[in-house]
């Protein structure tokens, strides 16, 4: 939900991002499982994201044409989305990714990639479940 917001924001371009756009996503987080704690995290998060992060100036990963033959489309697909649009970093990206290589007896589950990148993007907003708006 939130890398479609940040990937519908940036494509559509920052300025052109409306309140009806937030509005919108901020009610898709309150129907979704997490708290209204997270919620606002998570919303705090992408503000910032926004207001700091530029996906134009990442870098295609070096072993990405690697990484794709041994990780499902799909999810390695949604991986290298959440480095270019900021929701992991590239160090976050290879440390998931080597958990994986390490494991290599275990195969690649789309579930267990997708766990292992919220896991790491959870950790990402936990400094944002503090803030509180006066």
């Amino acid at each position: 939900m939130v890398l479609d917001f940040l990937k519908k924001a940036y494509r559509k371009g920052l300025r052109k991002v409306n309140s009806s756009d937030w509005k919108s996503f901020c009610d898709k987080l309150k129907t979704s499982s997490v708290s209204a704690e997270e919620a606002n995290a998570i919303g705090f998060w992408t503000i910032e994201n926004l207001a700091c992060h530029n996906p134009s100036r990442m870098q295609p990963r070096s072993l990405q044409e690697f990484e794709e033959r041994i990780f499902p489309g799909a999810v390695h697909s949604e991986l290298v989305e959440a480095v270019q649009f900021g929701m992991v970093s590239e160090l976050q990206c290879e440390n998931i990714l080597e958990e994986f290589l390490e494991n290599s007896s275990q195969a690649v589950l789309p579930d267990k990639m997708l766990s292992s990148l919220s896991d790491v993007w959870s950790r990402n907003i936990q400094g944002f479940r503090s803030i509180k708006v006066s």
